[in-house]
């Protein structure tokens, strides 16, 4: 089914059928395309770095204090071996 360019021309004209960027205004320059998805570019690499941040430090932590809590416990349990 063809539809005609009056048909276009209307749903185009339209607030309601524009695309999101030209009903905020981008249309007009305040709020361009690129400048939108630019901002959401660094958002997410900015969380990216927090949390892979924040999941080295945990893991370094654990993986440091955990190693001293492990010798200890199997000390101990060696330990109690030899009392037997």
């Amino acid at each position: 089914m063809k539809r005609s360019p009056s048909f276009r021309r209307s749903l185009a004209s339209d607030a309601q059928f524009r695309p999101a960027r030209e009903a905020l205004g981008a249309g007009a320059g305040l709020l361009s395309s690129s400048l939108i998805m630019g901002f959401w570019y660094y958002f997410w690499t900015a969380n990216f770095i927090v949390s892979g941040s924040a999941f080295l430090i945990i893991t370094l932590i654990v993986l440091v204090r955990g190693t001293k809590d492990l010798k200890d416990m199997l000390a101990g349990l060696k330990a109690g071996e030899n009392r037997r």
